[in-house]
């Protein structure tokens, strides 16, 4: 079966992924069996016994009751009693989730599991880069050179010569090199629209762009849950998404459609 260009920068891409900062999901607890009201007038008595060290805060609304645990993630539950519905927000990874079940079933004495997890939305954010890395740059990540033993050999017995006409001081030259900032690439969603609106499939492919009301532009592919949110100075926000193959697909999408014009707008070829 034959590919697109398209597809083949997707499957080539090799960028660094995105960090999430926020997954958001909910479940269902039937609160005949674990007895949330109860256990909300006594949830003071009940961190105090299993986590003695753990701050807490528990405000209760007018039908539902919000605990906030000042953990690592700083979990926020919002529990619904009468229906059994906990809504939980704070979970700064994918693999959190089962760290707040964990949380959430010692503290009500609950059963729920990791299957009967819904994800609403999570939050993912990253930086874009001019063009995709090639195999031998994913492998080598730190840029460093691989020096075979024998150049290894042949520069230590360089230094040893060194030493020997200096009488065992290695001179330091006080002179330094001008370092210059690195200058990162730029993003123009205005060429990036065109572009879009006049190769791309309007029905697979659509980007939103108001620069008088967002800075930035909204990314969406169809029969697609992760929508990625691009800005001009070529940093990405992934919303959305319900796992982290979502997210995955989602940066890759962006990046495979954005390299060439981050490769024209680098200030290298603008100079040129």
């Amino acid at each position: 079966m034959a590919t697109t260009p398209l597809q083949d920068l997707i499957q080539a891409c090799k960028c660094t992924p995105p960090m999430t900062s926020n997954v958001k999901f909910h479940f269902k607890c039937i609160p005949q069996t674990v007895g949330l009201e109860s256990v909300l007038n006594n949830i003071t008595k009940r961190i105090a016994l299993v986590y003695p060290r753990l701050e807490h805060t528990l405000v209760y609304k007018r039908n539902f009751a919000v605990l906030k645990l000042n953990t690592r993630d700083n979990l926020v539950y919002t529990i619904f009693p009468r229906s059994g519905h906990v809504n939980v927000t704070g979970v700064k990874n994918f693999n959190h989730i089962p760290r707040a079940l964990h949380i959430f079933n010692k503290l009500f004495g609950a059963c729920v599991l990791q299957s009967d997890v819904t994800v609403d939305n999570s939050t993912s954010s990253g930086q874009l880069e001019s063009g995709c890395k090639s195999s031998r740059q994913a492998d080598n990540p730190t840029g460093k050179s691989h020096r075979s033993p024998a150049s290894v050999l042949k520069a230590s017995e360089k230094q040893k010569k060194k030493k020997k006409k200096t009488g065992g001081w290695t001179r330091v030259s006080r002179a330094r090199a001008p370092s210059y900032p690195q200058r990162k690439p730029r993003l123009d969603l205005v060429r990036l629209k065109q572009l879009i609106d006049s190769e791309g499939d309007p029905q697979q492919v659509r980007l939103s762009l108001r620069p008088h009301f967002f800075p930035g532009a909204v990314l969406r592919r169809r029969q697609q849950n992760g929508s990625v949110i691009l800005f001009n100075t070529a940093k990405y926000v992934v919303v959305g998404a319900k796992n982290r193959r979502q997210v995955e697909d989602a940066h890759k999408f962006a990046c495979a459609i954005t390299s060439e014009l981050l490769k024209t707008n680098t200030p290298e070829t603008l100079s040129a």
